[in-house]
Protein backbone atom coordinates (compact mmCIF):
# COMPACT_ATOMS: atom_id res chain seq x y z
CA UNK A 1 0.00 0.00 0.00
CA UNK A 2 2.73 2.40 0.65
CA UNK A 3 4.28 1.58 -2.78
CA UNK A 4 0.85 3.05 -4.47
CA UNK A 5 0.46 5.82 -2.53
CA UNK A 6 3.90 7.22 -3.19
CA UNK A 7 3.28 5.86 -7.06
CA UNK A 8 -0.17 7.96 -6.72
CA UNK A 9 1.18 10.59 -5.11
CA UNK A 10 4.18 11.46 -7.59
CA UNK A 11 1.58 11.55 -10.84
CA UNK A 12 -0.50 13.53 -8.76
CA UNK A 13 2.08 16.08 -8.28
CA UNK A 14 3.75 15.79 -11.95
CA UNK A 15 0.30 16.35 -13.40
CA UNK A 16 -0.28 19.40 -11.37
CA UNK A 17 3.44 20.47 -12.76
CA UNK A 18 1.90 20.47 -15.97
CA UNK A 19 -1.14 22.79 -15.15
CA UNK A 20 1.29 25.41 -14.32
CA UNK A 21 3.50 25.71 -17.85
CA UNK A 22 3.53 28.76 -20.01
CA UNK A 23 2.15 27.88 -23.83
CA UNK A 24 0.12 28.72 -26.56
CA UNK A 25 -1.74 25.25 -27.64
CA UNK A 26 -4.95 25.30 -27.43
CA UNK A 27 -6.33 22.74 -29.86
CA UNK A 28 -5.20 18.84 -30.42
CA UNK A 29 -3.80 16.47 -27.87
CA UNK A 30 -0.99 17.89 -26.24
CA UNK A 31 -3.46 20.36 -25.15
CA UNK A 32 -5.43 17.85 -23.64
CA UNK A 33 -2.56 16.65 -22.27
CA UNK A 34 -1.21 20.04 -20.91
CA UNK A 35 -4.67 21.55 -19.91
CA UNK A 36 -7.51 18.67 -19.28
CA UNK A 37 -5.15 15.68 -17.68
CA UNK A 38 -3.49 17.80 -15.03
CA UNK A 39 -6.41 18.74 -13.56
CA UNK A 40 -6.79 15.18 -12.50
CA UNK A 41 -3.85 15.88 -10.06
CA UNK A 42 -5.83 18.35 -7.47
CA UNK A 43 -8.33 15.41 -6.87
CA UNK A 44 -5.96 12.56 -6.71
CA UNK A 45 -4.31 14.45 -3.96
CA UNK A 46 -6.73 15.09 -2.02
CA UNK A 47 -8.27 11.95 -1.78
CA UNK A 48 -5.19 10.43 -1.57
CA UNK A 49 -4.75 13.38 2.01
CA UNK A 50 -8.20 11.87 3.41
CA UNK A 51 -7.15 8.64 3.14
CA UNK A 52 -4.07 8.80 5.28
CA UNK A 53 -5.58 10.93 7.47
CA UNK A 54 -8.04 8.29 8.35
CA UNK A 55 -5.73 5.90 8.55
CA UNK A 56 -2.80 7.67 10.54
CA UNK A 57 -3.43 11.44 10.92
CA UNK A 58 -6.58 11.08 13.30
CA UNK A 59 -4.86 8.54 15.66
CA UNK A 60 -2.54 10.86 16.66
CA UNK A 61 -1.74 13.58 19.52
CA UNK A 62 -1.46 16.91 18.54
CA UNK A 63 -2.52 17.04 15.45
CA UNK A 64 -2.88 21.02 14.97
CA UNK A 65 1.19 21.93 16.01
CA UNK A 66 1.93 19.10 13.52
CA UNK A 67 -0.33 20.31 10.94
CA UNK A 68 0.99 23.78 11.61
CA UNK A 69 4.88 22.44 11.22
CA UNK A 70 3.80 20.23 7.90
CA UNK A 71 1.51 22.80 6.02
CA UNK A 72 1.05 26.35 7.45
CA UNK A 73 4.91 27.39 7.93
CA UNK A 74 6.51 25.63 4.59
CA UNK A 75 3.18 27.31 2.89
CA UNK A 76 4.47 31.20 4.19
CA UNK A 77 7.90 30.06 3.30
CA UNK A 78 7.14 28.87 -0.61
CA UNK A 79 4.79 32.52 -0.45
CA UNK A 80 7.20 34.68 1.23
CA UNK A 81 10.27 33.35 -1.07
CA UNK A 82 8.36 34.44 -4.12
CA UNK A 83 6.71 37.46 -2.75
CA UNK A 84 9.95 39.34 -2.06
CA UNK A 85 12.12 38.77 -5.21
CA UNK A 86 8.97 39.68 -7.04
CA UNK A 87 9.16 43.05 -4.73
CA UNK A 88 12.16 43.29 -5.76
CA UNK A 89 12.05 42.97 -9.50
CA UNK A 90 9.30 45.57 -9.60
CA UNK A 91 11.47 48.56 -7.87
CA UNK A 92 14.29 47.74 -10.62
CA UNK A 93 10.96 47.98 -13.17
CA UNK A 94 9.84 44.72 -13.77
CA UNK A 95 6.13 43.44 -13.43
CA UNK A 96 5.85 39.73 -12.53
CA UNK A 97 2.28 40.22 -11.52
CA UNK A 98 -0.97 39.38 -13.67
CA UNK A 99 -3.53 38.76 -11.03
CA UNK A 100 -2.43 40.86 -7.88
CA UNK A 101 -1.50 44.71 -7.96
CA UNK A 102 1.05 46.30 -5.88
CA UNK A 103 -1.15 47.12 -2.66
CA UNK A 104 -1.85 46.06 0.75
CA UNK A 105 -3.49 42.54 -1.47
CA UNK A 106 0.00 41.39 -1.58
CA UNK A 107 -0.65 40.48 1.97
CA UNK A 108 -4.25 39.64 2.16
CA UNK A 109 -4.57 37.61 -1.38
CA UNK A 110 -0.89 37.42 -2.14
CA UNK A 111 0.35 35.56 1.38
CA UNK A 112 -2.70 35.04 3.29
CA UNK A 113 -5.46 34.13 0.41
CA UNK A 114 -8.33 35.29 2.20
CA UNK A 115 -10.28 34.88 -1.20
CA UNK A 116 -8.32 33.75 -3.88
CA UNK A 117 -4.86 31.62 -4.27
CA UNK A 118 -1.73 33.17 -3.01
CA UNK A 119 1.21 34.42 -5.42
CA UNK A 120 2.60 31.41 -5.40
CA UNK A 121 -0.93 29.68 -6.99
CA UNK A 122 -0.51 26.14 -5.87
CA UNK A 123 0.47 26.47 -2.91
CA UNK A 124 -4.11 27.00 -2.19
CA UNK A 125 -4.18 23.53 -1.56
CA UNK A 126 -1.80 23.49 1.60
CA UNK A 127 -3.97 26.44 2.41
CA UNK A 128 -7.48 24.61 2.17
CA UNK A 129 -5.67 21.56 3.47
CA UNK A 130 -4.62 23.32 6.57
CA UNK A 131 -8.12 24.96 7.38
CA UNK A 132 -9.61 21.29 7.17
CA UNK A 133 -7.40 20.19 9.59
CA UNK A 134 -8.25 23.29 11.49
CA UNK A 135 -11.92 22.25 11.12
CA UNK A 136 -12.08 18.89 11.62
CA UNK A 137 -9.83 19.87 15.29
CA UNK A 138 -12.94 22.20 15.92
CA UNK A 139 -15.39 19.41 15.66
CA UNK A 140 -13.87 16.32 16.47
CA UNK A 141 -11.85 17.22 19.34
CA UNK A 142 -13.86 20.56 20.51
CA UNK A 143 -11.20 22.87 20.46
CA UNK A 144 -12.55 25.80 20.84
CA UNK A 145 -9.23 28.01 20.03
CA UNK A 146 -9.60 26.85 16.49
CA UNK A 147 -12.38 29.92 15.99
CA UNK A 148 -9.22 32.61 16.35
CA UNK A 149 -8.40 31.44 12.93
CA UNK A 150 -11.91 30.41 11.20
CA UNK A 151 -14.36 33.26 12.61
CA UNK A 152 -11.91 36.10 11.16
CA UNK A 153 -10.81 33.81 7.87
CA UNK A 154 -15.14 33.22 7.24
CA UNK A 155 -15.66 37.36 7.45
CA UNK A 156 -13.20 38.78 5.90
CA UNK A 157 -12.71 35.72 3.48
CA UNK A 158 -13.58 32.32 2.30
CA UNK A 159 -13.38 29.09 4.86
CA UNK A 160 -11.77 27.10 1.07
CA UNK A 161 -11.25 28.31 -1.88
CA UNK A 162 -11.84 25.09 -3.67
CA UNK A 163 -14.63 23.21 -2.22
CA UNK A 164 -13.62 20.04 -3.89
CA UNK A 165 -11.12 19.58 -2.07
CA UNK A 166 -12.53 18.74 0.88
CA UNK A 167 -15.12 16.36 -1.03
CA UNK A 168 -12.17 14.60 -2.69
CA UNK A 169 -10.06 14.32 1.02
CA UNK A 170 -13.60 13.05 2.80
CA UNK A 171 -14.26 10.67 -0.32
CA UNK A 172 -10.50 9.39 0.38
CA UNK A 173 -11.51 8.79 4.18
CA UNK A 174 -14.15 7.00 2.69
CA UNK A 175 -11.68 4.66 0.70
CA UNK A 176 -9.55 3.77 4.14
CA UNK A 177 -12.87 3.36 6.07
CA UNK A 178 -14.31 0.68 3.48
CA UNK A 179 -10.49 -0.47 2.45
CA UNK A 180 -11.89 -4.08 2.74
CA UNK A 181 -14.74 -3.59 0.47
CA UNK A 182 -12.66 -2.43 -2.24
CA UNK A 183 -14.08 -4.75 -5.17
CA UNK A 184 -17.56 -3.32 -4.41
CA UNK A 185 -15.99 0.44 -4.62
CA UNK A 186 -14.45 -0.20 -8.22
CA UNK A 187 -17.91 -1.48 -9.15
CA UNK A 188 -19.86 1.42 -7.58
CA UNK A 189 -17.44 3.84 -9.37
CA UNK A 190 -17.38 2.38 -12.93
CA UNK A 191 -20.89 2.92 -12.78
CA UNK A 192 -20.51 6.11 -11.58
CA UNK A 193 -17.71 7.28 -14.34
CA UNK A 194 -20.24 5.76 -17.12
CA UNK A 195 -23.35 7.91 -15.50
CA UNK A 196 -21.05 11.03 -15.13
CA UNK A 197 -19.67 10.32 -19.27
CA UNK A 198 -23.75 10.22 -20.47
CA UNK A 199 -25.91 12.51 -18.22
CA UNK A 200 -22.55 14.98 -17.91
CA UNK A 201 -23.65 16.20 -14.80
CA UNK A 202 -20.37 15.94 -12.70
CA UNK A 203 -17.37 16.45 -13.73
CA UNK A 204 -15.85 13.60 -14.90
CA UNK A 205 -12.33 14.05 -13.38
CA UNK A 206 -13.65 13.45 -9.98
CA UNK A 207 -15.02 9.94 -10.12
CA UNK A 208 -12.67 9.28 -12.78
CA UNK A 209 -9.94 10.22 -10.05
CA UNK A 210 -11.41 8.45 -7.72
CA UNK A 211 -12.00 5.08 -9.72
CA UNK A 212 -7.53 5.50 -10.64
CA UNK A 213 -7.22 5.16 -7.08
CA UNK A 214 -9.60 2.91 -6.42
CA UNK A 215 -7.74 0.49 -8.91
CA UNK A 216 -4.24 1.44 -7.74
CA UNK A 217 -4.58 1.58 -3.88
CA UNK A 218 -4.31 -2.43 -4.05
CA UNK A 219 -1.46 -2.58 -6.01
CA UNK A 220 1.74 -3.54 -5.10
CA UNK A 221 4.63 -0.94 -5.98
CA UNK A 222 8.23 -1.00 -4.60
CA UNK A 223 9.05 2.81 -4.66
CA UNK A 224 11.35 4.84 -1.95
CA UNK A 225 9.83 7.47 -0.05
CA UNK A 226 9.01 10.40 -2.11
CA UNK A 227 6.96 12.72 0.02
CA UNK A 228 9.32 15.43 1.07
CA UNK A 229 10.48 15.75 -3.05
CA UNK A 230 6.88 15.78 -4.37
CA UNK A 231 5.94 18.40 -1.45
CA UNK A 232 8.34 20.44 -2.72
CA UNK A 233 7.65 20.22 -5.83
CA UNK A 234 4.53 20.84 -5.42
CA UNK A 235 5.50 23.84 -3.28
CA UNK A 236 8.40 25.41 -6.08
CA UNK A 237 7.59 24.12 -9.25
CA UNK A 238 5.79 27.35 -10.41
CA UNK A 239 8.17 30.07 -9.81
CA UNK A 240 10.70 28.19 -10.79
CA UNK A 241 8.84 28.25 -14.35
CA UNK A 242 7.68 31.93 -13.73
CA UNK A 243 11.86 33.33 -13.09
CA UNK A 244 13.26 30.39 -16.38
CA UNK A 245 10.53 30.98 -18.88
CA UNK A 246 11.84 34.25 -20.14
CA UNK A 247 15.04 32.39 -20.77
CA UNK A 248 14.00 29.74 -21.25
CA UNK A 249 11.90 30.69 -24.68
CA UNK A 250 15.11 32.02 -25.80
CA UNK A 251 16.69 29.05 -26.55
CA UNK A 252 13.32 26.54 -26.93
CA UNK A 253 11.37 28.20 -29.87
CA UNK A 254 9.30 24.73 -30.26
CA UNK A 255 6.05 24.67 -27.46
CA UNK A 256 5.62 21.09 -26.98
CA UNK A 257 9.87 20.94 -26.35
CA UNK A 258 9.45 24.20 -24.23
CA UNK A 259 6.40 22.70 -22.17
CA UNK A 260 8.38 19.78 -20.98
CA UNK A 261 11.63 21.69 -20.33
CA UNK A 262 9.78 23.55 -18.08
CA UNK A 263 8.90 20.17 -15.92
CA UNK A 264 12.59 19.12 -16.40
CA UNK A 265 13.69 22.01 -15.12
CA UNK A 266 11.08 22.20 -11.88
CA UNK A 267 11.99 18.58 -11.29
CA UNK A 268 16.11 19.10 -11.83
CA UNK A 269 16.00 22.38 -9.33
CA UNK A 270 13.71 21.37 -6.54
CA UNK A 271 15.83 17.57 -6.81
CA UNK A 272 18.76 20.26 -6.07
CA UNK A 273 17.15 21.57 -3.44
CA UNK A 274 15.39 18.44 -1.85
CA UNK A 275 19.00 17.25 -1.46
CA UNK A 276 19.94 20.43 0.15
CA UNK A 277 17.65 20.05 2.60
CA UNK A 278 18.52 16.87 3.49
CA UNK A 279 21.64 17.58 4.39
CA UNK A 280 21.40 21.14 6.19
CA UNK A 281 19.05 20.76 8.81
CA UNK A 282 17.24 24.47 8.88
CA UNK A 283 16.17 24.09 5.30
CA UNK A 284 13.94 20.70 6.51
CA UNK A 285 11.47 23.68 7.21
CA UNK A 286 10.91 23.99 3.60
CA UNK A 287 9.04 20.43 3.49
CA UNK A 288 7.97 20.09 7.22
CA UNK A 289 10.77 17.96 7.20
CA UNK A 290 9.42 15.86 5.48
CA UNK A 291 12.03 12.75 4.16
Amino acid sequence: MKGSIELMRVIAVILITFTHTRHNIETGPFCFIFETLPTYGTPLLSIISGFLFWEKTRFKKNIFNSKVASLIVPYFIANLLVLLPVLLANSLGYNYLNRLTYDYTLFTEGLLALNSPPINPPTYFIRDLFILFVLLELLFKKNVKMLIILLPLAYFGKIFIRIDIVIMFFMGSIFATLKHHNKWIIIGLIGLNIFSFMIDILPIKYPLSALVFALLIKTKFQLPKTGGFTYLLHLYHSPIMVFSYPVLVLFITNPIMNVFAQVFLSIFFVGILFYLSSKIKPLGLLSGDRT
